[in-house]
């Protein structure tokens, strides 16, 4: 079982080093757990008591708001105890994903024996996990067009995306935001050792899978391996 599976692994890093892209992993110690970060569980929690559904829009400004309200309590409150890499807007962000704190970051690992790690710790004997594989750079090219990963910082031109309409310190675009595969801020040991890599979610409460009409799972760019 475990043969087949590093077999398919193997070819999926393969196939997507062909295209110039590296090969994303992620780890579920449950299989039916979600492709959503900790600000969309975060949200859905909050709502998950109303009598009826939230419409899109309002949870969009919601997902929005409370992104918002959570930097800048996070940033008020524990500046002066962040280190240098973490003084920045999206050093900040990612400081928060380390300490728990709800954000747009999805963690993957460039390591596929991390993600399987994470896959068994702590799994119960009854539970059935599973590994995600993404094409990172495929991503990208199905979201905005384009390959390459998204650098995080204040750089801003013609060809270049503009990150900050994914940061809460910035004036929200009023067109939805996309899933983007980004360059992360090396904030702190563990992400180096682990080989951290990120989605950024956009304003979707889908699951990765599920979002673009489910084109990264028709066209092989995310894989579920259980």
């Amino acid at each position: 079982m475990l043969k087949d599976i590093i077999t398919q692994v193997e070819d999926l890093d393969s196939a997507f080093r062909r295209k110039g892209s590296v090969a994303w992993y992620r780890g579920h110690r449950k299989i039916e757990w979600r492709l959503t970060s900790t600000l969309h569980r975060y949200i859905e929690r909050l709502t998950s008591n109303l009598e009826k559904p939230l419409p899109r829009p309002e949870q969009r400004d919601q997902l929005r708001d409370d992104a918002k309200t959570l930097y800048r309590q996070f940033t008020r409150e524990a500046w002066p105890l962040l280190g240098p890499a973490e003084r920045s807007d999206w050093g900040a962000i990612f400081a928060m994903q380390h300490y728990g704190l709800p954000t747009r970051l999805l963690d993957w690992t460039e390591n596929f024996a991390c993600a399987l790690f994470f896959a068994q710790q702590r799994r119960q004997p009854e539970d059935a996990a599973a590994v995600w594989v993404l094409d990172s750079e495929g991503l990208n090219e199905v979201s905005l067009g384009k390959r390459g990963l998204v650098a995080l910082d204040d750089a801003v031109g013609a060809s270049v995306v503009d990150v900050r309409r994914w940061h809460p310190r910035w004036v929200p675009p009023k067109d939805d935001l996309s899933t983007i595969a980004v360059s992360p801020l090396f904030t702190n040991p563990r992400m180096t050792a682990q080989r951290s890599a990120f989605t950024l979610n956009g304003d979707s409460f889908l699951p990765l899978d599920e979002q673009f009409e489910r084109r990264l799972v028709s066209e092989g760019l995310l894989v579920k391996l259980s």
